[in-house]
């Protein structure tokens, strides 16, 4: 009888450290996404290019605005427009084009988050600004490695890639 007792008490002390256990990692949790969120807001924006960010020189001809649902297509571009690549997740690398003599990268590409997000969710929009600057045809193309929490980026995710044509 005296070893039940005894064994029900061993069973209570165990049952209290897993409930402290558990209980210390959720506040741990909830400290560490609150405080994630805290320094999202309050930083300034990454920016990966020092120039300044020129406006274009006839703001009547309607600029191009290319999103993740125009991967892979061909955007015609007259030499009046600007190309604005906006890609959903803070994860995209875009890059410079492939022919900067065509069309290049004007001012900073800028990353910018979005709340609510769980940490490591990459939620807000990676954007850069391209400007024609002779005719011909270029590529631009956007990398990430993570597609999410954690996750790993499969088959095309991680690819972002148009064509390019100019006429000036």
């Amino acid at each position: 009888m005296q070893y039940m007792r005894n064994k029900q008490k061993g069973f209570a002390v165990l049952d209290g450290l897993l409930i402290g256990v558990v209980l210390a990692i959720v506040i741990f949790g909830v400290w560490y996404i609150l405080s994630s969120r805290k320094n999202q807001v309050n930083s300034p924006s990454t920016t990966n290019s020092s120039q300044s960010i020129s406006k274009p020189t006839n703001p009547s001809v309607a600029d191009v605005k290319v999103t993740d649902s125009d991967n892979g297509k061909t955007i015609a571009l007259t030499g009046n427009q600007t190309l604005t690549v906006s890609l959903a997740s803070t994860y995209w690398a875009i890059a410079e084009s492939s022919n900067t003599k065509v069309i290049k990268i004007m001012g900073q590409r800028t990353i910018t988050g979005s709340q609510p997000c769980v940490a490591g969710g990459g939620c807000g929009t990676a954007v850069a600004h391209f400007t024609p600057v002779s005719s011909g045809n270029a590529s631009i193309s956007a990398a990430r490695n993570s597609c999410g929490e954690a996750m790993a980026c499969t088959g095309s995710q991680g690819q972002f890639n148009i064509t390019v044509v100019v006429q000036k």
